[in-house]
């Protein structure tokens, strides 16, 4: 993997960690249980994201 490709993965990997940061605080915030829970569900899906790029970084890199 060039460097610069794996800028774009750190990338990746800040902006779901970000976005996973974010929902769950905006969930624990939230006062509609049906905002609340698609907030969590969306923090969830961003932190699967997170680590499957981890994941697999590990296998580009070898």
């Amino acid at each position: 993997m060039t460097p610069k490709e794996l800028l774009y993965v750190e990338d990746s990997l800040n902006m779901e960690r970000g976005l996973a940061t974010k929902c769950n605080d905006y969930s624990s915030k939230a006062q509609d249980p049906v905002v609340k829970q698609t907030l969590s569900d969306l923090a969830m899906q961003h932190t699967q994201h997170y680590n499957m790029l981890l994941s697999n970084l590990g296998k580009w890199e070898g």
